[in-house]
């Protein structure tokens, strides 16, 4: 597995992770504050990792070989 589909694969996990903790946190069931509060924290800190990794991919790679519409932030 090349970098590029290592960066594809993990961006994919981050948006399903993201989406996943969207929706509990907007449409579920969150018992209390502090329990709304992890899941805040988590679904920000995989925002960072995914921000982090197309940070990365942009500077080492020329737009030929990665293009950010793959996966467009929503």
């Amino acid at each position: 597995m090349d970098g590029l589909q290592l960066a594809d694969s993990t961006l994919k996990f981050i948006r399903q992770r993201t989406e996943e903790l969207r929706v509990q946190m907007t449409e579920g069931v969150v018992p209390d504050f502090p329990a709304y509060q992890k899941l805040r924290s988590k679904y920000e800190a995989y925002v960072s990792v995914e921000e982090h990794i197309r940070s990365l991919l942009k500077r080492s790679m020329t737009e030929d070989e990665w293009t950010d519409s793959t996966y467009p932030r929503r």
